[in-house]
C-alpha cells in the first residue's frame, strides 16, 4: 500500500492519497481531502454494535495480497 499524506502549517492533514502497486491483486486507489477544522460543530454517536462489523482480517488478507505485513 502507497500512502502519501499533506499537512498544512498547523500540522493537520490536508490530502491523503492511498493506492496499492500496479503488481497488487486488487488494485486500490483513494484521494481524500480535508478542510475547515474547528468550523463546524459536530456530534458523534457510535453506531449500534450490530451495524458495524470488524474488518481486521479482510485488512490481513488484503495487506498479503499487495505484499505487506500485518
Amino acid at each position: 500500500m502507497n500512502v502519501d499524506l499533506w499537512v498544512n502549517g498547523q500540522g493537520l492533514p490536508v490530502r491523503m492519497h492511498e493506492s496499492t502497486p500496479s503488481t497488487a491483486t486488487a488494485q486500490f486507489d483513494v484521494t481524500a481531502d480535508y478542510s475547515d477544522y474547528g468550523t463546524t460543530p459536530v456530534t458523534v454517536t457510535a453506531p449500534p454494535a450490530g451495524d458495524t462489523t470488524d474488518l481486521s482480517g479482510m485488512l490481513k488478507g488484503a495487506a498479503g495480497s499487495v505484499g505487506g505485513t500485518s
